[in-house]
Protein backbone atom coordinates (compact mmCIF):
# COMPACT_ATOMS: atom_id res chain seq x y z
CA UNK A 1 0.00 0.00 0.00
CA UNK A 2 1.32 3.63 -0.91
CA UNK A 3 1.18 6.95 0.86
CA UNK A 4 -2.06 8.23 0.27
CA UNK A 5 -2.33 10.68 -2.44
CA UNK A 6 -4.48 13.61 -0.79
CA UNK A 7 -5.12 17.29 -1.72
CA UNK A 8 -3.15 20.06 0.36
CA UNK A 9 -5.20 23.32 -0.41
CA UNK A 10 -4.94 26.91 0.95
CA UNK A 11 -8.12 27.93 3.10
CA UNK A 12 -6.63 31.20 3.88
CA UNK A 13 -5.44 32.92 6.89
CA UNK A 14 -2.23 30.93 6.66
CA UNK A 15 -4.24 27.84 7.42
CA UNK A 16 -4.42 24.79 4.74
CA UNK A 17 -6.50 21.61 4.50
CA UNK A 18 -5.78 18.09 3.10
CA UNK A 19 -8.86 16.22 1.39
CA UNK A 20 -8.20 12.92 2.74
CA UNK A 21 -10.35 9.72 2.51
CA UNK A 22 -11.66 10.25 6.00
CA UNK A 23 -13.00 13.70 5.23
CA UNK A 24 -10.87 17.32 5.16
CA UNK A 25 -8.23 17.82 7.77
CA UNK A 26 -6.32 20.67 9.38
CA UNK A 27 -3.05 20.89 8.08
CA UNK A 28 -0.22 20.77 11.04
CA UNK A 29 2.40 23.08 11.70
CA UNK A 30 5.23 20.21 9.81
CA UNK A 31 3.46 20.00 6.86
CA UNK A 32 2.47 24.09 6.45
CA UNK A 33 6.62 24.26 7.21
CA UNK A 34 7.23 21.83 4.08
CA UNK A 35 5.10 23.53 1.94
CA UNK A 36 6.46 27.18 2.90
CA UNK A 37 9.98 25.47 2.61
CA UNK A 38 9.36 24.26 -0.89
CA UNK A 39 7.48 26.72 -2.93
CA UNK A 40 7.46 30.19 -1.18
CA UNK A 41 10.87 30.06 0.97
CA UNK A 42 12.32 32.66 -2.08
CA UNK A 43 9.43 35.02 -1.60
CA UNK A 44 7.41 36.40 1.17
CA UNK A 45 4.24 36.03 -0.92
CA UNK A 46 1.29 33.51 0.84
CA UNK A 47 -0.66 31.46 -1.69
CA UNK A 48 -3.83 32.52 -3.19
CA UNK A 49 -6.72 31.21 -1.80
CA UNK A 50 -7.48 28.17 -3.14
CA UNK A 51 -3.95 27.22 -4.16
CA UNK A 52 -3.55 23.08 -4.22
CA UNK A 53 -0.59 20.73 -4.21
CA UNK A 54 -1.13 16.74 -3.80
CA UNK A 55 0.87 14.95 -1.06
CA UNK A 56 2.70 13.31 -3.53
CA UNK A 57 3.96 16.31 -5.69
CA UNK A 58 4.66 17.82 -2.88
CA UNK A 59 7.16 14.85 -1.88
CA UNK A 60 8.24 14.89 -5.44
CA UNK A 61 9.30 18.71 -4.86
CA UNK A 62 10.38 18.98 -1.34
CA UNK A 63 13.04 16.16 -0.99
CA UNK A 64 15.53 17.14 -3.77
CA UNK A 65 15.39 20.73 -2.60
CA UNK A 66 15.86 19.58 1.07
CA UNK A 67 18.60 17.35 0.01
CA UNK A 68 20.32 20.14 -1.96
CA UNK A 69 20.63 22.60 0.90
CA UNK A 70 21.59 19.93 3.24
CA UNK A 71 24.42 19.31 1.00
CA UNK A 72 25.22 23.24 0.15
CA UNK A 73 25.26 23.93 3.93
CA UNK A 74 22.08 25.76 3.80
CA UNK A 75 21.00 23.97 6.24
CA UNK A 76 22.23 21.25 8.65
CA UNK A 77 20.61 17.94 9.58
CA UNK A 78 20.29 19.16 12.94
CA UNK A 79 17.71 21.60 12.33
CA UNK A 80 15.15 19.06 11.67
CA UNK A 81 13.08 18.51 14.85
CA UNK A 82 11.69 15.23 15.01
Amino acid sequence: MGIENYIITYIGEGKFQAETIDGPKSVGKNLKGIIGYTYFSDSDKIPEIGWNVTRVQLMTDYLPKVQRDVIKGVIKPTDFKT
